[in-house]
């Protein structure tokens, strides 16, 4: 942990909420209970792109759009709020941020880069070796790509 005191004054949590990403959030709250960090922020990107192609929108109306977002924007704020909770219960806090955008890798990728954060932690959701080479992952893209050093957890 002495290493992590050198280079993490302050950090980004992206989460949707799975149990890594949970489990990440559980990390970064020990670290910032620990006094290891300063800062902490979650980050919740929620696509509309991607919730169109789940619910088999085919050519959505913009009374479906704004539907869509709306569900999304309670959904990611529930993630917010859960989350949140894990550092509540050590007496600690964690700023947020609910952002829509249609590459959550990318985008985080931009947030940590434009508000200098020193560290990211995350979880991995779990996908198979087999899927992540064929697909990739919002984790395998941020590690790669990110200008900070990133913990997947």
């Amino acid at each position: 942990m002495k290493g992590l005191s050198k280079l993490s004054k302050k950090i980004l949590v992206p989460t949707d909420g799975s149990p890594s990403a949970t489990a990440a959030a559980e990390f970064a709250s020990d670290l910032l209970a620990g006094g290891i960090v300063q800062s902490v922020t979650l980050l919740v990107v929620v696509s509309i792109a991607k919730a169109v192609k789940e619910e088999h929108i085919i050519n959505p109306t913009q009374a479906d759009e704004d539907m869509i977002r709306s569900k999304l924007r309670n959904a990611g704020q529930q993630i917010i709020e859960q989350t949140r909770s894990i550092f509540e219960q050590k007496g600690k806090t964690a700023d947020d941020m609910l952002v829509m955008y249609d590459d959550p890798g990318e985008k985080i990728i931009e947030i940590a880069e434009a508000n200098n954060y020193d560290l990211i932690i995350m979880g991995n959701r779990g996908r198979s070796l087999v899927k992540q080479l064929l697909m990739g992952s919002v984790s395998t893209k941020v590690l790669q790509n990110a200008g900070c050093p990133v913990i997947i957890y």
